[in-house]
């Protein structure tokens, strides 16, 4: 592992224990760099996230049912 790969690393479980967030199997976890890019990537959720105010999107998906479930909590 390279520099920049444990630095990432570092960074990835400093925001993890940041959000409360524990490493389960099965879960994928990824990082954005700032937050303002995240608001970016998820466009759709411009209108839904408060950027003055802690937010926790849930994504629930199903291949087997015709709708999935976005929830936007604010906290």
């Amino acid at each position: 592992m390279n520099e920049s790969e444990k630095q990432f690393c570092k960074n990835r479980e400093k925001t993890l224990e940041h959000y409360g967030v524990e490493i389960k199997d099965g879960v994928r976890y990824s990082v954005i760099q700032k937050q303002r890019n995240m608001l970016s990537l998820m466009g759709f959720l411009e209108g839904m996230v408060n950027p003055e105010r802690k937010t926790r999107p849930i994504v629930d998906y199903d291949p087997d049912f015709k709708e999935a479930l976005l929830q936007v909590i604010e906290g």
